[in-house]
């Protein structure tokens, strides 16, 4: 009796053990899958004064609509004619100047002649996840003038593999067929123009595509940032249709506030960047910024939040520098000079552009995709194949052929108030610019009538002296 009793003792044992450690499993598994789900949440952006609507990327490329690729635009329409400037941030999520830079604009700027249309996310797969077996963080925090802490994604280069899933043996870019390593399918910057039937980077980018055209954009531009080791840091690449505008920007960004911005022409051979084929497929002048950073590097020691803010706090990349393995120096790796970099080159190609009107922006360039003869090449009749299907004549009939030429000798000024300037961003910090919450009527309506008075003196000013700069125009309004 005593030997059943004890058995059936032990087996209830067993019994309740493997409840608990199912309870455990179960509890663990389900932690585990909210975080996991938590990743794909979008920190709050706000719509400041200037924001007049948003749209998404799938009104673009409705094969988007549903999928993680999917991210909203916001539009700043001055209701008055004029350019429209494409501003893209969040192409590599982990390079967080440019979404900064790009939500700076969405929660403070006011457009009073042209537009300016802003995707903080450009690559919004690749903020739901963190590069693997690297140490980053996943978030980093900025603190408002009001005391509330704005969270950021500090994410993946690429989108995340749950979204696009395998990587191939060999990635052939569409629609060149050039070879490319495998995993940068996954990289949106090695996406365009863009493939209506391709994964998720060439969706989005052939989004991106669709919207300069629909939206008839004057420029796009494309933050980025890159390690301090490397040689394309603080510099702007651009297509071949902006480098005079592009070089009276480099020596004004000089004059105005001793930033150093290196212009380098975008290589033809090289495909699937934003400054290549956006410039090469769209009527739109394209470029892409670079600033250095730090925690992006492989040169660093550990990935922490204050090394994303803060790059002189490294003690590695301190000692590459005392040997002078470094591009840059390490002053000036802080946020604030990185992201008031970029919004310092939006604002000066803003300016340029609208001096160069009506007389001529583009130095006239016209790739095989433009041709519009029966013999514009391989390349761009197998892309015309493929758009035809979606979009009969969407990109390379006769007409499209000349929409650039169409804007040469038009008057598309642009005009964009209410920006801190790159000493302000630096001196104030980038909390001072930030909201704790969409703008207010009223709000809306007093940033308004300041921008439409600073709006009159700015261009007053200009009319007077052509070869004015930001800074003389920031000097004019306050003088106002």
């Amino acid at each position: 009796m005593s030997e059943n009793k004890t058995v059936e003792k032990k087996g209830c044992g067993n019994f309740f053990t493997g409840l608990v450690l199912a309870a455990l499993l179960a509890a663990g598994i389900f932690t585990i899958s909210k975080e996991f789900l938590y990743q794909f949440n979008v920190e709050p952006i706000y719509k400041g004064p200037g924001v007049t609507s948003t749209k998404m990327l799938s009104d673009y490329n409705p094969f988007l609509k549903g999928t993680n690729g999917d991210s909203k635009v916001y539009i700043l329409d001055s209701g008055k004619p004029g350019a429209t400037f494409v501003i893209m941030g969040g192409t590599h999520p982990t390079e967080p100047a440019g979404l900064l830079a790009a939500v700076m604009f969405v929660e403070n700027a006011v457009v009073t002649e042209g537009r300016v249309i802003v995707v903080p996310h450009s690559n919004n797969s690749g903020f739901s996840t963190c590069e693997p077996g690297l140490g980053h963080v996943p978030y980093f925090h900025i603190k408002t003038d009001k005391g509330n802490v704005r969270y950021f994604r500090y994410g993946n280069r690429g989108a995340n593999p749950v979204d696009q899933y395998p990587d191939p043996d060999m990635y052939l870019h569409f629609p060149s067929g050039q070879n490319l390593a495998a995993d940068e399918i996954r990289n949106l910057d090695r996406a365009h123009p863009g493939n209506p039937h391709g994964l998720l980077c060439q969706q989005v980018a052939y989004a991106f595509n669709r919207m300069c055209w629909q939206e008839n954009a004057d420029m796009i531009i494309d933050h980025h940032e890159a390690p301090p080791e490397k040689p394309l840091v603080n510099a702007i690449c651009a297509h071949q249709k902006g480098i005079d505008l592009t070089s009276e920007m480099g020596m004004e960004l000089e004059m105005d506030f001793g930033i150093s911005e290196r212009v380098e022409i975008s290589p033809i051979p090289l495909h699937g960047f934003s400054h290549r084929e956006l410039g090469d497929f769209t009527p739109a002048i394209a470029f892409l910024s670079e600033v250095p950073n730090p925690s992006q590097g492989s040169a660093r020691g550990v990935t922490y939040e204050e090394l994303i803010m803060d790059g002189n706090i490294d003690q590695v990349y301190a000692n590459l520098q005392k040997h002078n393995l470094l591009k840059v120096n390490l002053v000036g790796l802080k946020m604030e000079e990185r992201a008031g970099r970029n919004v310092a080159v939006d604002m000066s190609l803003a300016l340029n552009y609208t001096k160069r009107t009506p007389d001529g922006v583009k130095n006239w360039y016209k790739p095989a995709q433009f041709d519009g003869s029966k013999a514009a090449g391989k390349i761009a009749e197998m892309y015309q194949g493929v758009l035809d299907k979606v979009a009969p004549n969407g990109v390379m009939d006769e007409a499209a052929a000349h929409a650039q030429e169409d804007l040469i000798g038009n008057d598309r000024p642009l005009w964009i108030m209410n920006m801190p300037t790159y000493d302000e961003i630096v001196e104030n910090g980038i909390g001072h610019y930030l909201r704790d919450a969409d703008a207010t009527p009223e709000e809306i309506a007093a940033a308004k009538a300041k921008a439409e008075k600073d709006y009159e003196a700015a261009k007053k000013a200009l009319e007077a002296d052509d070869g004015l700069t930001v800074k003389d125009l920031e000097d004019a309004k306050k003088g106002a």
